[in-house]
C-alpha cells in the first residue's frame, strides 16, 4: 500500500467528502411542500353587560361636591384628628351642631340666614387645598357634616355626613 502524504492529500480528500455528500443528495427525492391550514375562525364570547349600580351615577359638580372634595375634606379631618388625639391624650372633643339647630340638616332643607352665621367655613389650610367654589356656593362644617350651601336661598345641596371628627 502506497503513502498518500504529499503535498495534495488533504485536499482530495476534502473533495472526496463533497462529492460524496453532493451525490447523496441528489439521490434523495424532493421533499413534498405542506401546506398549513387556517385554524377555523372562533366568535368571541359576548361581554356581558351589567348596568353601573345607582351609588356610582355620575356626580352632578354643580349642586354636590365633586370627587377632589369628597376625598381630600375627610382625608384633612381624619389627620387633624390624628394630630390632636395624641396632642391631648384622655379628653374626648367630639363636635356638636350649632344651637341653632334641631336636628343635623339634610341635603334639600333650607337654612335660615341666622343658622348660616351661625356655621363656621372650612379651614384656611383645607380650602387652599381644594379647588376653588362654584359660584353662589359655600361650604360649612356643622358638626360632624360638612356642607355645601347655596348662598342665595340657603338651601343645602350636598353634604359629606360624619366626617369631621
Amino acid at each position: 500500500m502506497a503513502n498518500r502524504s504529499g503535498p495534495f492529500a488533504p485536499a482530495a480528500l476534502a473533495i472526496g467528502l463533497m462529492v460524496g455528500l453532493t451525490a447523496g443528495l441528489l439521490a434523495a427525492p424532493p421533499a413534498r411542500a405542506q401546506v398549513m391550514q387556517a385554524p377555523a375562525p372562533r366568535t368571541p364570547e359576548p361581554i356581558p353587560v351589567n348596568p353601573p349600580p345607582a351609588a356610582e351615577a355620575p356626580i352632578n359638580e354643580a349642586i354636590a361636591f365633586n370627587r377632589t372634595e369628597r376625598w381630600l375634606i375627610p382625608f384633612y379631618f381624619d389627620k387633624e384628628y390624628g394630630n390632636r388625639r395624641h396632642a391631648a391624650r384622655g379628653k374626648r372633643n367630639t363636635r356638636a351642631a350649632p344651637a341653632s339647630f334641631e336636628k343635623a340638616p339634610e341635603i334639600g332643607d333650607v337654612l335660615t340666614a341666622a343658622q348660616i352665621a351661625d356655621l363656621p367655613r372650612l379651614p384656611g389650610p383645607l380650602v387652599r387645598d381644594l379647588p376653588p367654589r362654584r359660584p353662589d356656593t359655600q361650604r360649612y362644617v356643622a358638626g360632624p357634616d360638612v356642607l355645601l350651601v347655596q348662598q342665595s336661598t340657603g338651601k343645602v345641596l350636598d353634604k359629606l355626613g360624619g366626617v369631621v371628627r
